[in-house]
């Protein structure tokens, strides 16, 4: 068998280290230019892919097999204490500073964390439109710890298969073999499943088996001496920085992925690994990547990646005000660096090369086995609690649960159906019909336009989807990972079927935060204008209402709980809505080219003079959550909005 050649300390890695999770915390931060930072975990992946495939060969070739129980038991020494100290800590503030309510949301994958599985838990749980808690999940970075200490559990396993198959297959040509299936398999996953393409192991081993490729391709050349000239060695580390920080410049979360793309990251990652590898020792790789800050922020990379996340959503759970873009990320980098020195500092290196190494492997399984327990039987106490009887709802829960009564009627199936449901108010014998399009922004409008157009003199059908536009236009969604192309096949639905229902009016409404450009915004509107304005005698067109910026639910429940009472300043929205005043404008162009179309705008009715609130000075909550209006709010709108159409609907009375 090929003599494998020890790894031993290598400066250049460290300082890859510190590229790639300098990369994740920028990106998570929010700075424009590394939107693509994500791509650091894909570095990462690379990276133990060539420590632990070499780690375990030269332990293979030492030894004639492989103990795993000293191999795992290496593991949860180097990765479980700092873990454990996060999560805890972590959980302890989200409780002690939100109501029961929230850190309930909050804290759902806590349980998943704790155990290594939280990217199943995000692939496979369920997910609710409304429930935006759930993205300001303070453990949703622990996904790509779930996979890797699933690739440790199963690598071991795969190469004492790899071996004894080496009479038929070469240990080389078995993991290539492994990469391309694997990378193929990520590829099809990310345009069928994007979401289990990225959380889930079998789309990411692949990179696994990458870095093993390149510890193979290093042990070849030490062991055939093949010197690389110095002018190689550094064209190959600057591609590898190329690619790694090109793809981090480059992509975005609009960004179909992982995919091909991630083939980018991956490879630049393989390459400057190998640039490292290669004689002479002394080459552009060592010296550019072993610079003592890199090896600095690379030795303490696993406790800043543990720490950043949870530092970010709690400071926009807490709404932290900060006096600038700049000032918000220098007290993020603050953070994170005095957290992790200390968790590098007191927990990290105690157990894994101090004196806390030395505890016997039967007394740190024990211990480690209870805190595990203690964190789990914690966790599924919190979500419990949600089940009891005599749990009452918090004034935040009561604001969030003020929702249309069109949510219990299951007429909107968000991403998961094309099929059109529509919700119908009314007697089918009534003389007029109206009808709701709208996504969830303007579908927040119901109940006025139930009040407005009523029994028995009109029906009202609603047609919704949530986060589909009713602009013809393709567009990225996030929240599922690729082009919404469900929402064009049902929205093209409705078009088709909308005269079935022999329209009076149409109300037609979406959110003004879609990533359109001005064309898209007048010509997209005007494509379904113009066929809703052939069906109808009139169509209300209404432009998407601003946002608050911040919990509106979380801020009023903190405001009341701390000074008792909410005052004149507490809870004001402080972004501009001049994007929500342009977006009106284009609609407003796209109605101008149809005689029977109207456009409402709404902005300054829900922010008087820019100027949007958690809660009237009247008492009365206005946002549910970051975007979407209360119902109560919206019913306390019905005499502005009968104003607007007045000469369209005359009857008051509601069914």
């Amino acid at each position: 068998m090929t003599k494998f050649v020890s790894i031993g300390f290598r400066p250049d890695i460290q300082g890859l280290r510190a590229i790639a999770v300098l990369l994740v915390i920028l990106g998570h931060a929010g700075i424009p230019w590394v939107a693509g930072g994500f791509v650091g975990v894909d570095v990462f992946f690379v990276l133990s892919g060539f420590l632990i495939s070499g780690l375990l060969l030269q332990e293979y070739e030492a030894t004639g097999g492989l103990s795993l129980g000293t191999f795992y038991l290496r593991r949860l020494r180097r990765l479980l204490p700092a873990l454990m100290v996060v999560l805890g800590l972590t959980s302890i503030m989200i409780v002690w500073r939100l109501p029961e309510a929230d850190y309930r949301l909050i804290l759902a994958s806590l349980p998943f964390a704790a155990s290594w599985t939280s990217n199943l838990y995000f692939v496979l749980g369920e997910q609710d439109y409304f429930n935006e808690l759930a993205d300001k999940d303070v453990f949703l970075h622990t996904w790509s710890l779930g996979v890797e200490e699933q690739f440790y559990l199963l690598w071991p396993l795969l190469l004492l298969g790899f071996i004894a198959a080496t009479k038929v297959l070469s240990l080389r040509l078995s993991l290539l073999l492994l990469v391309v299936s694997s990378f193929l398999t990520s590829v099809a996953w990310s345009y069928w499943n994007p979401i289990s393409a990225f959380y889930m192991m079998p789309a990411r081993i692949w990179q696994f088996g990458l870095g093993g490729l390149v510890y193979l391709y290093c042990t070849d050349c030490r062991g055939s001496n093949i010197t690389a000239s110095g002018y190689g060695i550094n064209t190959l580390f600057a591609s590898g920085l190329l690619l790694i920080l090109g793809s981090a410049f480059l992509l975005d979360h609009q960004t179909l992925y992982p995919g091909y793309r991630a083939l980018f990251p991956s490879a630049g990652a393989a390459f400057v690994i190998l640039a490292g590898s290669m004689k002479p020792a002394e080459n552009f790789s060592s010296i550019g990547l072993a610079h003592p800050l890199l090896r600095w922020l690379g030795d303490r990379s696993y406790s800043l990646y543990l720490w950043h996340w949870t530092i970010i959503i709690y400071l926009g759970i807490i709404d932290f005000k900060v006096a600038s873009v700049h000032s918000r990320l220098w007290l993020i980098l603050l953070l994170t660096l005095l957290l992790a020195e200390f968790s590098y500092r007191w927990i990290e290196l105690p157990f894994w090369k101090k004196g806390l190494a030395s505890l016997p492997a039967r007394t740190f399984l024990l211990g480690a086995s209870a805190t595990v327990l203690l964190l789990l039987v914690v966790a599924f106490r919190v979500q419990r609690a949600s089940f009891s009887p005599e749990t009452k709802a918090d004034l935040a829960t009561l604001i969030r649960n003020d929702v249309p009564v069109i949510y219990q009627k299951g007429c909107d199936t968000w991403h998961e159906s094309t099929k059109v449901e529509p919700c119908v108010f009314g007697s089918a014998d009534a003389p007029n019909t109206a009808v709701l399009l709208a996504d969830s922004i303007g579908a927040q409008w119901f109940s006025a336009w139930a009040q407005i157009f009523a029994s028995p003199q009109w029906r009202l059908v609603v047609l919704t989807k949530s986060a589909c536009a009713m602009v013809d236009e393709d567009y990225y969604y996030k929240r599922i990972g690729k082009v919404y192309d469900v929402c064009r096949q049902w929205r093209e639905s409705v078009l088709e079927q909308i005269d079935s229902f022999n329209p009076k009016v149409i109300i037609v409404g979406s959110a003004a935060t879609y990533d359109f450009s001005p064309a898209q915004w007048v010509e997209g509107s005007k494509r379904v204008l113009e066929r809703l304005s052939a069906v109808s005698e009139r169509v209300v067109l209404v432009s998407g209402t601003p946002v608050l910026g911040f919990d509106g639910p979380g801020c009023i429940l903190h405001q009341m709980q701390v000074n008792h009472r909410l005052e004149p300043d507490d809870c004001i929205g402080e972004l501009s809505t001049d994007k929500f005043i342009q977006v009106a404008q284009f609609l407003s162009d796209a109605a101008s080219n149809f005689s029977n179309v109207q456009l409402l705008n709404l902005v300054d009715l829900v922010c008087p003079r820019s100027q949007c609130r958690a809660m009237l000075p009247t008492a009365i909550p206005v946002f549910r959550d970051t975007q979407h209006l209360t119902d109560t709010f919206v019913r306390s709108t019905e005499a502005y909005l009968r104003t607007q159409i007045s000469d369209i609907a005359t009857t008051k009375e509601i069914e």
